[in-house]
């Protein structure tokens, strides 16, 4: 099957194949290695259900410009009939460049390297405004967060009943998740309770940037991967998933890391709010929504319970801060 699709492009000899399962992700896509004449190359396999066609075509228009403007991500290939995308036993395929580097931010972290990893985003941001022109509105993606953190305590009470499903590892965890939710929910929608009004340019965002999908080599960004939960929306969202990954609860690194962007890219007032905002709403959220996932979508994820765990752990840990 994979030769099939290979054979699609003009990759001359094709020396090497090397499957690497989901890559360390949970979105259900596959990835393999390819060491052929063309280079080295990563093939993805979409899970059946995501992304639509219109999205993908999307994304590769604006991976297709960021590397015009030689930013650091995996550019689509086009295959012999001219498209970057196949459709070829039920899912969607597409071959990029592969990435060097390793995303080991939390091993080295420093202020040079914050700095680049913002630096790359705003970069990234500006590159989306040549694809979809910015128009003023209200983040999608806040209005849905308020609604969860709304609908947080009748979750919480659907999901209790149902830890005895859990493992021994993640049991303690999913019992701290569900006492705290509820008080910190609460306290998010007193707090933010005017925010969902704010107006900020809503543009091409990339959505699922965060430590595991920047990678580095030295103290440089050496690529960004991954942009299947592409969207128009607000940067806020951006800084928000990258800097709860990298700084955490560290605000001097958030004002450091928003200084940075800000060399490359101003951010209004309303930016730099929602940015505080939706990474608040996802220390409270993420959680849940593994429990969610786990409990009643009863999601398989095999051998990966301790990915699950050391993800549940941060959150925990986070969410006793806040």
């Amino acid at each position: 099957m994979i030769r099939r699709v290979l054979s699609q492009y003009e990759l001359g000899a094709v020396r090497a194949v090397e499957a690497l399962g989901g890559a360390g992700g949970f979105s259900g896509a596959e990835f393999w290695r390819i060491d052929a004449d063309a280079g080295r190359l990563c093939l993805r396999r979409w899970p059946p259900e995501h992304p639509k066609e219109a999205q993908l075509r999307r994304m590769h228009a604006f991976l297709a410009e960021a590397a015009r403007q030689q930013l650091p991500v995996p550019a689509p290939r086009a295959a012999r009939g001219g498209e970057t995308f196949l459709r070829q036993h039920g899912a969607w395929w597409e071959l990029t460049a592969w990435m060097p580097g390793r995303a080991d931010y939390h091993q080295r972290p420093r202020p040079a390297r914050l700095a680049a990893a913002v630096q790359t985003l705003a970069q990234l941001h500006q590159a989306g405004e040549a694809v979809v022109a910015p128009a003023a509105g209200r983040s999608q993606i806040l209005q849905r967060r308020f609604e969860m953190l709304r609908e947080t305590p009748g979750l919480v009470r659907r999901l209790e009943p149902l830890q005895p499903r859990l493992d021994p590892e993640l049991a303690p965890l999913a019992a701290e998740v569900l006492a705290r939710a509820p008080a910190a929910a609460g306290a998010a929608l007193r707090l933010l309770q005017d925010t969902p009004r704010l107006v900020t340019p809503q543009q091409i965002v990339i959505r699922d940037i965060w430590h595991d999908h920047v990678l580095f080599q030295d103290d440089q960004v050496s690529g960004v991967v991954d942009f299947g939960a592409l969207a128009v929306d607000t940067v806020g969202a951006d800084l928000a998933r990258l800097l709860g990954s990298l700084c955490k609860d560290d605000r001097e690194a958030w004002q450091q890391a928003l200084a940075a962007y800000e060399q490359t890219r101003p951010l209004s007032v309303a930016e730099r709010e929602l940015a505080l905002v939706l990474d608040r709403a996802a220390v409270i959220l993420s959680g849940l929504n593994w429990l969610r996932w786990l409990l009643l979508e009863e999601r398989q994820f095999p051998d990966r319970h301790s990915q699950i765990a050391a993800r549940m752990q941060a959150i925990t840990a986070r969410l006793q801060r806040l």
